[in-house]
């Protein structure tokens, strides 16, 4: 089943088995943001979800919408991450401009 996690203006598409329990949810948003579970907080359908309720019981259908909030700790984790990718992302730009200026080079 795909459930769109909506955290602010973000949105991310997260996989869960259908037999699934929200605990998988927020497994599958601490694998893709970095942002551990006990941080994280799942509404959907105006209430708060437990780790093991069932996504099937709670009546959630593929595409639904699941609203994540995020404790004061959940932000930091947020920001750490986001600033770990800035600095992955600067450092392959600069792999990459070397490796251009060193094609143009030899070229």
């Amino acid at each position: 089943m795909q459930l769109v996690v909506v955290q602010g203006k973000a949105k991310h598409s997260v996989t869960c088995p259908d037999d699934g329990t929200f605990r998988a949810v927020k497994d599958a948003i601490t694998e893709m943001l970095g942002i551990q579970a006990s941080s994280q907080k799942l509404i959907f359908k105006g209430k708060e979800r437990k780790d093991p309720d069932s996504i099937a019981s709670s009546g959630a259908k593929d595409g639904d919408k699941v609203m994540l909030m995020l404790s004061e700790a959940g932000h930091k984790e947020a920001a750490a991450a986001l600033q770990l990718k800035d600095k992955e992302a600067a450092k392959q730009l600069n792999r990459d401009a070397a490796a251009l200026k060193e094609s143009h080079r030899d070229g």
